[in-house]
């Protein structure tokens, strides 16, 4: 398969402080806007780590995220709706060379109804393998 997220949980993601739940209640996003939250440094035992890739509550679009390093793919997901999270996720192909890795991540949104792409941005990342 050449996907390895896949939706682990609905609602606010796990490990937020009360002052950040307080914050993300009162979050109101413009539709032109792309809301997300993403680990930038997710760690990485061999092909299994944690990403917590989380399309908030108050977003306005469904997103879906792929992860290049040296330009190759290494984590591709499916859309997730506001409201979903992705923690733990599964490399495609072969685990990372043990280290640190440059990577960068794009984000895409796409309209609820329509399903046309709306946005795109990018994230670097610093991935460690262990």
């Amino acid at each position: 398969s050449n996907l390895s997220g896949y939706i682990l949980g609905d609602g606010v993601e796990p490990n937020l402080t009360p002052e950040q739940l307080r914050e993300l209640m009162q979050k109101k996003v413009d539709a032109s806007k792309v809301a997300f939250s993403i680990y930038s440094e997710p760690i990485f035992k061999g092909k299994k780590g944690t990403i917590m890739f989380a399309n908030p509550r108050y977003s306005a679009h469904n997103l879906d995220l792929e992860v290049r390093v040296d330009n190759k793919v290494i984590i591709r997901t499916e859309k997730i709706a506001p409201n979903q999270y992705i923690k733990d996720i599964e490399l495609i192909g072969k685990a990372l060379k043990k280290g640190k890795h440059k990577g960068v991540a794009s984000i895409k949104a796409y309209d609820k109804k329509t399903g046309d792409l709306v946005g795109e941005v990018a994230v670097d990342m610093l991935i460690t393998s262990k």
